[in-house]
């Protein structure tokens, strides 16, 4: 997975998520249109609408949009990372209010070989 969101020198949002998830030979990308880092700069969420490159079992057919959610554990191991699904648009922009909300909640997967940066 890969995550990088930026303002360019008009103001304007860029950014793109790709995704793998081996287990369901899912691949997708998107191109971010919401981003929001929590007040403490430890949680970063992007979303944006699913382009499919592979989904033989169709998981992401009732999903037309996905986001990213990373908290920052630190240098090296620990960081932690959520990749949610949205039935609709105004779902996932939702999520991307919701960084300070995300900070002190349960996260299941850690990042092992890897290590995200927030930078604000």
């Amino acid at each position: 997975m890969s995550v990088n969101v930026i303002l360019d020198g008009q103001g304007e949002l860029k950014g793109k998520i790709q995704y793998f998830h081996a287990p369901r030979s899912l691949s997708m990308h998107a191109d971010v249109e919401c981003s929001g880092i929590s007040t403490d700069g430890t949680v970063a969420v992007a979303v944006g609408p699913a382009k499919v490159q592979s989904d033989p079992t169709h998981f992401m057919d009732p999903y037309p949009w996905f986001g990213v959610a990373v908290r920052e554990g630190g240098t090296g191991s620990g960081d932690r990372v959520r990749v949610p699904v949205f039935t609709n648009e105004a779902s996932a922009l939702v999520f991307c209010g919701q960084a300070d909300t995300l900070v002190n909640t349960t996260w299941g997967v850690e990042v092992i070989d890897g290590n995200y940066t927030i930078r604000n």
